[in-house]
């Protein structure tokens, strides 16, 4: 990792795919919301310590460490009151996925994204579907038109 690599800032979303009662229910997951300056490693770190598998689902890429600190903890103070589980956990619903789309009482993945990509001193985004990591380019309002658009698409 060279020196400019060091400056930049990652806020992430891992998700955990538990399985159990309590942990997966349809298509509420949960997910972490944190933040790095060394994604890879972050991910190994938190596996060693986790039973279910965790799964990077999308990050952000921030131009220094005071802006990414200051996103991730917007994005706990956001949604918190509706989707807080404990610490750094949250859940969403991903309507992308099969099984319980009729639930409407917690907020839907793509908000925190959304969220996420609008802060200030973003360097790159990028959504993992699949396991392929997937960089969105461009402007933040084509880049949020494009979650949406990913989102109504496999809502069908």
């Amino acid at each position: 990792m060279d020196a400019k690599e060091a400056e930049l800032h990652y806020v992430y979303m891992i998700n955990c795919n538990g399985i159990g009662k309590g942990w997966k229910s349809g298509a509420h997951y949960y997910y972490k919301i944190g933040v790095t300056n060394n994604l890879p490693g972050k991910i190994i770190g938190l596996q060693v310590s986790c039973p279910f598998e965790l799964k990077l689902s999308f990050w952000v890429r921030f131009k220094d460490r005071v802006s990414a600190n200051k996103a991730e903890r917007e994005a706990h103070l956001q949604f918190f009151e509706s989707s807080h589980v404990r610490g750094e956990w949250f859940q969403f619903f991903d309507h992308t996925l099969r099984g319980g789309s009729n639930d409407r009482k917690l907020i839907p993945l793509r908000r925190p994204k959304k969220f996420l990509v609008q802060q200030e001193n973003v360097v790159e985004v990028s959504e993992h579907i699949n396991g392929v990591s997937k960089p969105h380019q461009g402007n933040r309002h084509y880049i949020i038109k494009k979650i949406d658009r990913r989102y109504k698409k496999n809502k069908k």
